[in-house]
C-alpha cells in the first residue's frame, strides 16, 4: 500500500471517528459507507493513483471506487451532514498534502541543484579532456620529429 493512500485512509478515519479495520472490513453501516466513500474521494481528488491502487487500500476493487463515486455525487447534493463531513475530512488531508508537496519541492531544488555540480564538474573535465589532446597533438609531432631526425642521421 501507497504512504499517500494509507495516510489519506487515516486521516479520514481520525475525522469520522471510526477504525481503519472496520472501513477495510465488510460491514455496511452508514458510517463505515460514508468512511469508504469519503476515503475514495479525496484519494481521487488529490492523489494520481489508480482505481485499482486505491480500491486495494480498503481491500475493495475498481468498481467499488466507480460506485463510490456515484454515491458521493449523490450524497453532496442532498445530504448536509454528509457534506460537513466532507469538508472536516479534507481540511485535515490537504493541509498535509501540501505540506508532503513541499518536502517534495525540496528534494526537487537538491536534485536540480546536484545536477549544476555535477554538470559544472563535466565542464571542467571536458577542458582537461581538450588539455590533454592538445598535448598528445604535441607529443605526437615531436615523436614525427625525431623519427626523421633519426632517420636523416
Amino acid at each position: 500500500m501507497d504512504d499517500t493512500l494509507t495516510g489519506i485512509l487515516r486521516d479520514v478515519c481520525m475525522v469520522l471517528n471510526v477504525d481503519v479495520k472496520d472501513v477495510m472490513g465488510k460491514t455496511r453501516t452508514r458510517d463505515l459507507v460514508e468512511a469508504r466513500v469519503i476515503y475514495a474521494n479525496i484519494a481521487r481528488m488529490f492523489t494520481y493513483h489508480t482505481l485499482t491502487d486505491i480500491g486495494n487500500t480498503i481491500g475493495k476493487d475498481h468498481s467499488s471506487i466507480v460506485h463510490y463515486e456515484k454515491t458521493h455525487n449523490d450524497l453532496s447534493k442532498y445530504d448536509k451532514e454528509y457534506k460537513q463531513k466532507i469538508r472536516d475530512c479534507r481540511a485535515v488531508v490537504v493541509p498535509r498534502k501540501k505540506i508532503q508537496e513541499s518536502k517534495i519541492r525540496c528534494l526537487i531544488d537538491r536534485v536540480y541543484y546536484r545536477n549544476q555540480f555535477l554538470q559544472n564538474r563535466l565542464v571542467d573535465a571536458l577542458q582537461e579532456n581538450e588539455k590533454l589532446k592538445s598535448i598528445i597533438k604535441k607529443y605526437n609531432a615531436l615523436n614525427v620529429l625525431q623519427e626523421s631526425f633519426t632517420q636523416g642521421l
